[in-house]
């Protein structure tokens, strides 16, 4: 779990998209903190793509795992309004 965690954590730093590839399957959902949720490789790919253009991830980076949850710390800067930062739980079901 660790390895994969740090995986994702750090294509998003680097603006890896080509590392979903390996880091998600073509029939896997990914459920953002706001609710939406990508269905399937495609659909990640495109929100991972959005993420990375429109801003810089800054921090994401791992507090505790335990129990199949990854506690993280968060921060984004925006190109255009700014920065947000925040602390998080994401459930892995692998």
């Amino acid at each position: 779990m660790q390895q994969l965690a740090d995986a994702f954590f750090m294509a998003a730093k680097d603006k890896d998209l080509s590392a979903l590839d390996t880091l998600f399957t073509e029939d896997a959902v990914y459920i953002d903190r706001n609710g939406e949720t990508y269905n399937g490789l495609s659909q990640i790919r495109e929100w991972f793509s959005k993420l990375i253009s429109d801003g810089e991830v800054r921090a994401w980076d791992i507090r505790r795992i335990r129990d199949g949850a990854v506690e993280w710390y968060y921060e984004y800067r925006l190109y255009d309004a700014g920065s947000i930062s925040y602390d998080g739980v994401s459930v892995v079901e692998l």
